[in-house]
């Protein structure tokens, strides 16, 4: 990183490019692997959404006499 770098805002994106060369890659770091199951189980968006689903369908029975 001792060469000249542009004064454009490039060289950040330069940097990182390097950097991603040059650097490990996700796949020889450990990380954490969750599947999509077991994610929509504890995230409060998907019961948010399920809660929504269910009280919009409580309504439309309401609203137009379906059961």
């Amino acid at each position: 990183m001792d060469e000249p770098r542009e004064a454009c805002g490039r060289c950040g994106m330069t940097a990182v490019v390097e950097m991603s060369e040059d650097g490990p890659g996700s796949v020889d770091e450990e990380h954490i692997e969750v599947d999509d199951g077991s994610a929509r189980a504890v995230s409060p968006g998907a019961w948010l959404g399920r809660l929504t689903d269910r009280l919009d369908d409580v309504a439309m029975r309401l609203t137009y006499g379906r059961r």
